[in-house]
C-alpha cells in the first residue's frame, strides 16, 4: 500500500505525508491479511490466534485509513486555492495589460490577451485533472474500507455461528451433569461430576461473552433491565 495498490486502484503517486501514514497502517494492513490468508487455508485447525490478529490491527487500521481519507482532502483544497489564486493573478495581469496596450498598441495586446487565455485554460484543465485524480483516490479509499468492513462483518458472523454451534452441545453436557447428580454417587463421584458441572458453566459463560462481543460489533446487542437490577442498585 505504501507504494501503491492496483487491486485498490491507488497509484502511489502521493505527498511526503500521505506516503508517511500509509507506513504507519501498512504493517496492521499486512498482518490483517497474512491473518485473513491463514483462516481461509486452514480447514479444522485453531483459527483463533488469527482472528485476534485481525482484531488487534483492526481499529488502528481504520483510524489510519479515515486520517488518510482526511489527507486527501486537505492537499486538494491546499491546490484548489492555489490554483484559484494562479487564475486571479493571471486575469489582473491581463486586464493591467490590456488596459495599457489597447492605449498604445491595440494589435500586439490582442494577441497578449490570446496568450493570457490560453494559460487560463491551461490552468483550468489542470484544477480538473487534479479533481478527477482526487475524486478516483477517494474511490478506491471507499473501496478499502468497505472491504475492510466487510471482513469485520463476516469475522463477527462467524463468531456468532460458532459460539452458537458450540453452545448448543455444551447445553447438552450441562443437562445431562445435572441428570447425573440426581443419582447415588459416592464422595469422590460426586467431586468429579462437580468439577464436570462447573468447568462447563464457566464455558459456557466464556462462550456467551463471545457472542455477546460478536453482537456487540454487528450493532445487535439488546440490554435487558428488570426488577433484579433495581433491588441490586437499592442494595
Amino acid at each position: 500500500m505504501l507504494q501503491g495498490d492496483a487491486l485498490a486502484g491507488l497509484s502511489g503517486n502521493n505527498s511526503a505525508e500521505v506516503m508517511r501514514m500509509f507506513a504507519q497502517i501498512e504493517p496492521h494492513y499486512q498482518s490483517m491479511l497474512g491473518a485473513a490468508n491463514q483462516i481461509i487455508r486452514t480447514d479444522n485447525g485453531d483459527i483463533s490466534p488469527y482472528v485476534q490478529s485481525i482484531l488487534a490491527n483492526e481499529a488502528d487500521f481504520l483510524t489510519g485509513m479515515d486520517a488518510i481519507v482526511f489527507q486527501y482532502d486537505e492537499e486538494a483544497n491546499a491546490r484548489d486555492s492555489q490554483l484559484e489564486r494562479l487564475q486571479l493573478t493571471l486575469l489582473y495581469i491581463t486586464l493591467g495589460l490590456l488596459l495599457a496596450e489597447g492605449i498604445f498598441i491595440f494589435r500586439p495586446a490582442v494577441r497578449e490577451l490570446g496568450q493570457k487565455i490560453k494559460t487560463l485554460m491551461a490552468a483550468d484543465a489542470q484544477r480538473n485533472e487534479l479533481l478527477k485524480d482526487l475524486e478516483r483516490k477517494n474511490l478506491a479509499i471507499d473501496l478499502a474500507l468497505t472491504e475492510a468492513q466487510s471482513a469485520t462483518r463476516i469475522k463477527s458472523d462467524f463468531l456468532g455461528v460458532m459460539s452458537h454451534e458450540i453452545n448448543t452441545p455444551m447445553n447438552g453436557v450441562m443437562g445431562m451433569t445435572g441428570l447425573l447428580l440426581d443419582t447415588q454417587l459416592d464422595e469422590e463421584q460426586l467431586e468429579y461430576v462437580q468439577t464436570i458441572r462447573k468447568s462447563g458453566e464457566d464455558l459456557l459463560t466464556m462462550i456467551n461473552d463471545i457472542l455477546d462481543f460478536s453482537k456487540i460489533e454487528a450493532g445487535k446487542l439488546e440490554l435487558e433491565v428488570g426488577d433484579r437490577a433495581r433491588s441490586a442498585r437499592v442494595h
